[in-house]
């Protein structure tokens, strides 16, 4: 069996260093774009711009969303599990923080 291995890892040695070296491109490309889309939302936040169209990209920037205050559910349920339960079946609703992005079309 483990001659099979040895023999097919021989075989594969040039794909399997490929690939290595694919993935580490691709990872530095997606750090790169990353720093390039941090750059391009700032300056649309300085400049006050919400969506620009040009013959490369469609960029729409999406603002950040602070989020609303919340309880801490954990200890109350611990402290008062039925005044809790009552409360939370009675009003309960979803809200959550988004991180402020840009959309990037290109063409």
């Amino acid at each position: 069996m483990d001659n099979q291995v040895t023999v097919f890892e021989q075989k594969h040695l040039m794909m399997f260093l490929e690939l290595r070296n694919l993935a580490n491109e691709v990872k530095a490309k997606e750090e790169r774009m990353e720093a390039i889309k941090e750059t391009i939302k700032k300056g649309m936040v300085e400049h006050g711009i919400t969506s620009i169209s040009n013959d490369y990209v469609t960029i729409s920037h999406v603002p950040a969303n602070p989020g609303k205050p919340k309880l801490d559910e954990t200890a109350w349920k611990a402290e008062d599990p039925d005044g809790y339960r009552e409360v939370f079946n009675k009003y309960n609703k979803m809200s959550g923080q988004k991180r402020g992005y840009i959309r990037i079309v290109t063409k």
